[in-house]
């Protein structure tokens, strides 16, 4: 059986809300009114309010306006008003004949999707920050990469300048073992000479003399040649030990600059739809 008066009507809504609020899963504040005060308030948690039972409705209030325009009404408040942002719809209750009787409302707290808002926009920019480092370091790689490539030619060119000294330190050798020999014949001759030969034995001497310190010189520039050698192999071994690792850095941070990017959409796309919850 329908409840005929406003006070049936009226009634029944006040047994039937507490139901209601059992069987929603949120944090909601009810509001229920007649024409005139307030006949039950329950606020939502850790919301800032408090009206009490029998309090007369205040003009231009969510329900009033619902009354009046006969109409449901929708009202967003921020955290400063009551120290927590939420969203309030009011209904008028109207009875079988078309007449408003009171209202009722329901407040929704909306600090989370607010502060899920907040956390993606900070998302968004620091997801910004790090797509800008990895381009930074991409492109600091890409100089790094240039730049070994330059080192790589210069020790290129140390070791072609090293060949081009062993080979002349080669020649040298030759030339100094061809000098000796002549110091020893010349020698051999002086000897046959006897006192003729005393100022050619002198000069031969000194000749196998030179040779001997010209042989110690090439042994010298020969080893100092091969260490040159050595060490241009090693640091070309190094060098391209190193441009790999800088091409697996650049490509590392390529890809992640993408998926900063990807996840700067996603963070925005969240940004709008906890936006669109906050604008209900």
């Amino acid at each position: 059986m329908q409840p005929n008066t406003k006070e049936d009507i009226l009634a029944s809504v006040l047994r039937t809300y507490p139901i209601f609020l059992q069987t929603l899963p949120y944090n909601i504040g009810v509001t229920i009114t007649d024409r005139e005060k307030y006949l039950a308030f329950v606020p939502p948690e850790n919301l800032n309010l408090q009206i009490p039972v029998g309090q007369p409705i205040r003009e231009g209030s969510l329900v009033d306006r619902a009354m009046k325009e006969q109409r449901k009404i929708f009202m967003k408040v921020d955290k400063s008003a009551r120290g927590l942002p939420y969203i309030g719809c009011a209904n008028p209750i109207i009875d079988n004949g078309g007449e408003v009787v009171g209202a009722y409302a329901i407040s929704l707290p909306v600090d989370k999707y607010e502060k899920t808002r907040e956390m993606s926009t900070e998302l968004h920019r620091q997801m910004r920050c790090i797509a800008a480092t990895c381009e930074n370091v991409a492109a600091q790689a890409e100089e790094i990469a240039a730049v070994i490539k330059t080192l790589l030619q210069i020790v290129q060119g140390s070791q072609t300048y090293a060949k081009n000294t062993g080979d002349l330190l080669f020649s040298l050798k030759e030339i100094v073992s061809q000098t000796n020999l002549l110091g020893l014949n010349a020698s051999i001759e002086a000897a046959r000479a006897g006192k003729f030969g005393q100022g050619f034995h002198v000069v031969a001497a000194e000749m196998r003399k030179l040779a001997g310190q010209g042989a110690e010189s090439v042994k010298s520039g020969v080893t100092t040649v091969g260490m040159i050698q050595s060490n241009s192999t090693r640091i070309t071994a190094e060098v391209h030990t190193v441009d790999q690792a800088v091409t697996v850095i650049a490509n590392a941070m390529t890809n992640l600059s993408a998926v900063s990017q990807q996840v700067c959409v996603l963070a925005n796309e969240l940004d709008l739809v906890t936006k669109e919850l906050n604008d209900l």
